[in-house]
């Protein structure tokens, strides 16, 4: 498995893109990219898509999920593969919080 140098960084440049237009905070949203029909990447848990680096995306096999770079990936990786897995005809799932949302749920904590 290699992904190269370009891919990670068209990824992580479509993480700050989302981040950019105000669509999350924080680490409120989550990025997954099918890259063909064997892998993709996704967020790792914990990373902020406005500060993003290649150090912070987790690769996974479509076939079943599974992470081959020792990162882990986001929490919602079960919702991002499954689509992935089931859905050839869709290339990237976007999961976010409006900040909003995020906001009005963080005050009842």
């Amino acid at each position: 498995m290699h992904i190269s140098e370009k891919c990670l960084d068209e990824f992580v440049t479509a993480c700050h893109s989302v981040a950019s237009h105000g669509l999350v905070r924080s680490s409120s949203g989550n990025l997954s990219c099918r890259i063909n029909e064997e892998f993709m990447l996704i967020t790792a848990t914990g990373s902020w898509m406005g500060e993003i680096t290649r150090e912070q995306v987790a690769i996974c096999r479509i076939s079943d999920g599974a992470v081959l770079n020792e990162k882990k990936p986001s929490a919602e990786n079960g919702f991002h593969f499954g689509i992935l897995h089931e859905r050839s005809d869709v290339n990237v799932v976007l999961h976010f919080q409006s900040p909003y949302a995020t906001s009005l749920a963080c005050r009842w904590y």
